[in-house]
């Protein structure tokens, strides 16, 4: 995975839309062998990322052929990179 292409992942799921000021987040991400997997615990619903940044992420997801575990307030991205 390419330095912009990861910048671009993290500003997905960084989006502010689902973060309010002052507000707490938790954001793991975790890289074991060619797996790269973030996960992030929103305060705000998942339901208000911008549709853009959905679009993005989606493209992403299939460029690695990933996967993406989502509820109300919690996402999970599983990545594949060589």
């Amino acid at each position: 995975m390419d330095t912009q292409g990861l910048a671009t992942l993290l500003t997905c799921v960084l989006d502010s839309s689902l973060v309010k000021e002052n507000e707490t987040f938790m954001f793991h991400m975790n890289l074991k062998e060619k797996e790269l997997i973030i996960h992030v615990q929103y305060p705000l619903d998942i339901k208000n990322m911008t549709p853009s940044n959905k679009s993005i992420l989606n493209i992403i997801l299939n460029k690695y052929h990933g996967t993406k575990i989502m509820d109300s307030k919690d996402m999970k991205i599983i990545l594949f990179i060589e």
